[in-house]
């Protein structure tokens, strides 16, 4: 009957797309019309062979597990001493304008009347939406490098990779266990235990 014909025309089109597509080494080459037969023959056996050494590794692992009883323990802890999940949130915080003028003139000796204010001002504005995906917002500032960079530098009380979480408002966090990290998604607060490595100013 025809629809048999289609059926099973169907049926071996669809399992030549299949395993040509597969992902699995050696279906391909099963396959493929240009393999020899004595190559087929071996990705045949191969396949096979492989099957049956994950099954058998499982089974073992799986009768290991069923005849030797597992105990697990936490010891003999009060729950108040159990380490908790860390937890590190990237909020967008919102700037403090007031402390921009501040930090604009501790570090540039620069108020907003200057001419150079707006410069510092976006600069700061930037740092502090700074992640990994929007890098290349810094590059207008190549130009005014000498006159951003040199004040810094000289400045050892002021670090620029915490300048950002400087302008931040981090009163939406209000619990003492909540410190500033430096990520690559920007300036982030985390309960961490290892905040020191991400904040050169954390204190035990």
């Amino acid at each position: 009957m025809n629809w048999i014909k289609h059926v099973v025309d169907f049926k071996n089109r669809f399992l030549e797309n299949f395993f040509g597509q597969s992902s699995i080494h050696g279906f391909p080459y099963v396959v493929k019309k240009e393999t020899h037969f004595i190559e087929k023959l071996f990705w045949i056996v191969t396949i096979l062979l492989s099957v049956y050494a994950t099954f058998y590794a499982f089974s073992n692992q799986w009768k290991r597990y069923n005849e030797n009883p597992t105990v697990l323990s936490i010891g003999f802890l009060k729950p108040s001493k159990l380490n908790r999940p860390a937890i590190t949130i990237c909020a967008p915080f919102y700037t403090n304008e007031t402390e921009v003028v501040e930090i604009i003139g501790n570090i540039w000796g620069v108020d907003n009347s200057s001419v150079s204010y707006e410069i510092y001002d976006n600069f700061l504005h930037t740092m502090s939406e700074l992640n990994y995906k929007n890098m290349g917002n810094l590059k207008p500032f190549l130009e005014h490098s000498d006159k951003i960079y040199n004040n810094v530098i000289n400045n050892q009380t002021i670090d620029l990779s915490v300048i950002s979480y400087m302008l931040k408002n981090s009163s939406a966090i209000a619990q003492p266990e909540y410190n500033h990290v430096i990520t690559e998604l920007g300036l982030c607060q985390s309960t961490t235990k290892y905040n020191s490595l991400q904040n050169p100013f954390y204190k035990e």
